[in-house]
């Protein structure tokens, strides 16, 4: 506080040191983010979901690039270990949701063959994951 020359005390808020805080929040905010999503990102088909799910907390994200290349989480996984990698997972717990990322230039079949590959691990229930036809990005 400063004591001007009238005599009273006159009580001033420094704002610098909070906006010092927000920034570096901000920074960091922006730097850690990316890091927050799951499995690797491909170019999803657009699809309107008739029951949308946001809590994947508990999912296991298989992720099948463009180049149809198989990642269980963001590791590498040959296709045809899969059913080996995915049973003892899923006989943890059997209730964990395997959602599948698909790039949108894959085929059906390539899909169709992970989903019947999780159904033979014993996965009870598997998604796909689709990006909202009114979003663009």
């Amino acid at each position: 506080m400063k004591r001007p020359a009238h005599g009273g005390l006159k009580a001033e808020l420094n704002v610098t040191p909070l906006v010092d805080v927000v920034l570096v929040l901000l920074i960091i905010f922006m730097v850690v983010t990316p890091f927050l999503q799951k499995g690797r990102a491909v170019d999803l088909p657009r699809a309107r979901a008739s029951e949308v799910n946001k809590s994947h907390s508990h999912a296991i994200f298989l992720t099948l690039t463009a180049e149809k290349k198989l990642l269980l989480d963001r590791t590498e996984v040959a296709q045809a270990e899969l059913v080996n990698v995915l049973t003892p997972i899923l006989a943890q717990d059997p209730n964990v949701e395997v959602l599948i990322k698909g790039d949108r230039s894959l085929r059906y079949g390539d899909v169709r063959a992970l989903m019947k590959a999780c159904h033979q691990a014993g996965a009870r229930r598997v998604g796909l994951a689709t990006r909202d036809p009114g979003k663009e990005g």
